[in-house]
């Protein structure tokens, strides 16, 4: 069925915003869960470092994949369809199993969640070397459209975590798990309409004459879409240095708020303003890119990201002491790392889609830079929370 994109558009954007939830959205929802799970959990504040890790030997298969694909490209669809199925299979194991613990080398650890995270984990960065490329095909609005549902799953999850209030249950974890598993399967049944709408896809200049050219031309005109063909290596370092500092403190900011009294609840503010001030990033970029887009700005961000990351390391030594014993900074500060973090990436991938004719293959680029990123990021925090 092929549907005219000018007069369905909010179909499209709906359907990709709901196949982009899917990504992480059961790492952000045990990540929301963590002042119920460290209460509960062997490792106690250690939980989070452990599962960061656990998802970067989950980025450590993503990144392959992505290399393999650069050389010997699959059918992406069918990727996707076995990444939404895990991703559903995941949800519905953490809400029967998140709790169970065994023996690992004389110690009692949380495997049954630690494997599940695994599994997450590779949902999660597999969506990102996989999810990208795949919408870029159809233009840089609907990879905005993507990213918003990647950083609004944080959103969902965030507001039903609020309304489960992980500091005092009104709800069981296993039902919080459940209904993300609900929101899994609508992911999937979006994806199977992208399908049958055969939404269209953004022309390429490549092997065309030069009237066909002309058209094509005035056609990316209409929809704002111009390649220039710039190399991606500066985007793609920009995008590894912001994803390394951003997963150092995802596995970390736990550390930061031990040292309070009302730990549990400063622990979830921080989760739920991180999420959503991430999914707000996300959503704007779209509208504001051409105004607070560049290279420049691009840099400043950065810069201003990597002030707030500093603040929030010494956070994650000091605790309570740092900041005279008010939680407030900390609460604000970490949501605006994750706001400013949410804008960079999806500008990073929109714009690396605007400047190369080779769509596919710059977005796949950037998806791997943002994995070893990623990687480099988690394995810090790993190593240096031993030391908290």
């Amino acid at each position: 069925m092929i549907m005219d994109q000018k007069h369905n558009a909010w179909v499209s954007f709906a359907l990709f915003f709901s196949l982009g939830m899917a990504g992480w959205l059961n790492i952000n929802a045990i990540f929301l869960m963590l002042p119920v799970i460290v209460q509960k959990a062997p490792e106690q504040y250690g939980v989070a470092s452990y599962i960061v890790i656990l998802l970067q030997i989950s980025n450590i298969i993503a990144l392959i994949y992505g290399v393999v694909q650069s050389y010997k490209p699959t059918n992406s669809k069918v990727s996707i369809v076995i990444i939404l199925i895990l991703g559903i299979s995941c949800s519905f194991l953490l809400s029967g199993f998140w709790d169970n613990t065994s023996v690992v080398a004389n110690h009692l650890h949380s495997t049954s969640l630690f494997g599940i995270s695994f599994i997450g984990g590779l949902v999660g960065c597999l969506s990102v070397v996989v999810f990208y490329p795949f919408s870029s095909l159809y233009g840089s609005k609907l990879v905005a459209s993507l990213a918003t549902g990647m950083g609004c799953n944080g959103l969902v999850a965030s507001v039903l975590a609020l309304i489960q209030n992980p500091s005092d249950p009104r709800f069981s974890i296993e039902w919080y798990f459940r209904v993300i598993g609900f929101l899994q399967v609508t992911s999937f049944i979006s994806f199977l309409l992208i399908c049958k709408f055969n939404f269209p896809q953004v022309p390429r200049l490549t092997n065309v004459t030069m009237d066909d050219q002309t058209t094509l031309l005035k056609e990316e005109t209409e929809i704002n879409f111009v390649q220039t063909d710039e190399k991606p290596w500066f985007l793609a370092f920009c995008q590894s240095f912001i994803c390394a500092i951003y997963y150092f403190i995802v596995g970390s900011y736990p550390y930061a708020t031990k040292s309070f009294s009302n730990a549990s609840t400063v622990l979830m503010w921080m989760s739920i303003g991180g999420m959503t001030s991430g999914t707000i990033g996300r959503l704007i970029t779209a509208f504001i890119e051409k105004k607070l887009g560049g290279r420049r700005i691009l840099i400043i961000l950065c810069l201003v990201l990597t002030l707030l990351w500093i603040y929030l390391v010494i956070t994650v030594f000091e605790g309570s002491k740092f900041s005279n014993g008010s939680s407030l900074p900390i609460i604000i500060s970490y949501t605006l790392f994750n706001f400013l973090y949410g804008y960079l990436d999806t500008f990073i991938f929109i714009t690396v889609g605007k400047e190369n004719s080779s769509i596919e293959k710059a977005t796949r680029i950037i998806g791997l830079a943002n994995q070893f990123g990623s990687l480099i990021g988690s394995s810090l925090s790993f190593i240096v929370t031993g030391y908290v």
